[in-house]
């Protein structure tokens, strides 16, 4: 899909259910996060939201407003990052942003996310999106 992202469009291949994230031990604190496109040259901000229970599914290129009413219970924060970037070296076709500088805590084993782009942006067809989160256990 191709279909260029206005600011505030959620970003998901899903139609039925968000993505999920696993943490083990379900304790501590988010301390970092990266996103990586296989995609060259692109440069959105983008706001992760991060839900402790799956929330209303937002589809692609929809307008993403999160928290909706309906979920407000299940909402645990948001976390904005920079522009993406790219690498600029000979054969690295990708683009990323990180903040290493977070600390969101974590209270359950299982995270949802929505992802909203904040900037407007052209994807390539089946980009894929990477994120790794960085995690303090046991806090």
């Amino acid at each position: 899909d191709t279909t260029a992202y206005t600011a505030k469009d959620g970003i998901s291949s899903a139609t039925s259910s968000p993505a999920d994230i696993t943490i083990a031990g379900g304790r501590g604190y988010i301390v970092g996060v990266v996103v990586q496109v296989d995609t060259v040259d692109i440069t959105p901000r983008l706001r992760l939201f991060l839900f402790h229970s799956a929330p209303t599914q937002i589809v692609d290129n929809a307008a993403a407003t999160p928290p909706l009413g309906a979920d407000n219970t299940r909402f645990r924060g948001y976390i904005d990052l920079p522009a993406m970037i790219s690498a600029g070296i000979t054969g690295d076709n990708s683009s990323h942003t990180q903040d290493m500088c977070l600390r969101v805590p974590v209270d359950s084993d299982t995270y949802y996310l929505i992802i909203q782009t904040l900037d407007a942006f052209t994807p390539t067809s089946a980009a894929v999106f990477t994120i790794q989160f960085f995690v303090e256990r046991g806090a």
